[in-house]
């Protein structure tokens, strides 16, 4: 999709805003996200916010593999692509201190039905190293 813009001290921006899911049958098959995320020393500095998976199927969790978070779901039976859109569009990212340094991010989102028959997109997330949260602002301004 289009590149979203990140910019320090914003609130946490939506990654995949207008993502479609128009599979008919996901289930039984995978559900997999990776991003480049920025480590410091054993910390990761990038901030990533998935809501709750268990609607989705089962997971072990993140795993940092080859310099990439990643985490993949293994998809219910029951699974429908609105829930999996709905899922997608509300992942969202900030960073802060090192993470400014670094000016992209790559999210690469798979799917894959039961069959392993997938479907990736690679959303980029850009990064300024300047900004300011409006909703900190309204409050602060309160």
């Amino acid at each position: 999709g289009n590149a979203v813009t990140y910019a320090a001290k914003q609130c946490p921006i939506k990654i995949l805003p207008q993502v479609t899911v128009g599979a008919a049958s996901l289930g039984g098959g995978t559900l997999s996200i990776s991003v480049d995320a920025v480590v410091n020393g054993n910390l990761i500095v990038d901030r990533f916010k998935f809501p709750k998976t268990k609607s989705l199927g089962t997971t072990n969790g993140f795993q940092y593999v080859n310099n990439h978070l990643v985490l993949t779901i293994d998809l219910k039976q029951n699974v429908t692509a609105a829930e999996l859109q709905s899922f997608l569009r509300r992942l969202t990212f900030s960073t802060k201190d090192t993470g400014l340094a670094v000016a992209t991010r790559s999210f690469v989102v798979t799917l894959a039905n039961a069959a392993s028959q997938a479907s990736s997109v690679t959303q980029t997330v850009q990064v300024q190293a300047s900004g300011t949260c409006a909703a900190r602002r309204r409050l602060d301004s309160l």
